[in-house]
């Protein structure tokens, strides 16, 4: 079945773009099957797409045990109180960030703060934009010790039973902010 623009094709061109490495690639690769029937390089396809999946598969489940491997050895340097160790080769860091989070209610709770703030410009950047600023604010104000720690009570919705957590809040209202973890595995030059 063609698409509802199928009449168009011939009629206009298609775009010219600069080839790529991989257009160049490509055009490589076609050499070895230009000369195979319709039947022979639908084949081919699918058996391609076939190892394509068994291969993110076995990428998944990898990136799945690595991850819980830095879990792991993010906790163990915690506990050491390490902040770095060089073994097998490489130098293991943990590393953390504050990063905000923004509820969509709260949204106009952050532009009333950047009206008042004199910050209105800030209000019409495209969300990504917006998303980079509050991590910038963030930041800056975790750097200058002006985040407020609070401890918030709130009910266990498994037991019933009233807890409390800790929140963690930017000056811009309606801003929580988190820490985000990383570990920095770097060749070791020893």
């Amino acid at each position: 079945m063609a698409t509802k623009y199928a009449a168009l094709r011939g009629r206009i061109p298609t775009e010219e773009k600069p080839k790529t490495p991989k257009d160049l690639k490509i055009e490589e690769l076609q050499d070895k099957y230009v000369d195979r029937s319709l039947l022979n390089l639908t084949a081919e396809y699918n058996r391609l797409d076939a190892k394509a999946a068994e291969e993110k598969a076995v990428l998944d489940a990898t990136t799945l045990e690595r991850d819980a491997l830095d879990q792991l050895i993010q906790e163990q340097l915690d506990a050491q109180g390490a902040d770095s160790v060089s073994m097998n080769g490489f130098t293991w860091s943990p590393g953390c960030e504050p990063y905000p989070s923004v509820a969509v209610k709260n949204l106009d709770e952050v532009k009333e703060y950047f009206n008042t703030h004199g910050m209105a410009a800030q209000l019409e950047l495209t969300a990504t934009e917006m998303a980079e600023r509050l991590k910038t604010i963030v930041k800056e104000e975790a750097l200058a010790n002006e985040l407020t720690i609070e401890e918030v009570p709130f009910v266990d919705p498994q037991t019933g039973e009233e807890k409390t957590k800790t929140e963690v809040r930017s000056r811009v209202p309606g801003v929580k902010v988190y820490l985000k973890t990383s570990l920095s595995r770097r060749k070791s030059t020893k």
